[in-house]
């Protein structure tokens, strides 16, 4: 699932600089501004998500054993 949310986010910042370039020239400073910010929350939510991945990926390889 982790693999899904990383896919979307790196999608969404191929978009998001797509429609930067295309907004060129419309209001660029109001677009550009919001592209960039839609950019830079993307990326920390892939900070986010890595981070969720590495300590889940922890847990399934250093599982304490239970006592009986």
């Amino acid at each position: 699932m982790l693999e899904r949310f990383l896919d979307l986010e790196r999608k969404g910042i191929k978009e998001y600089e797509r429609l930067r370039k295309a907004s060129e020239g419309f209001h660029q400073d109001l677009f550009g501004l919001l592209c960039r910010t839609m950019v830079h929350d993307s990326l920390k939510h892939i900070g986010i998500l890595d981070f969720l991945r590495l300590k889940l990926g922890e847990r399934k390889r250093f599982k304490p054993r239970r006592k009986k």
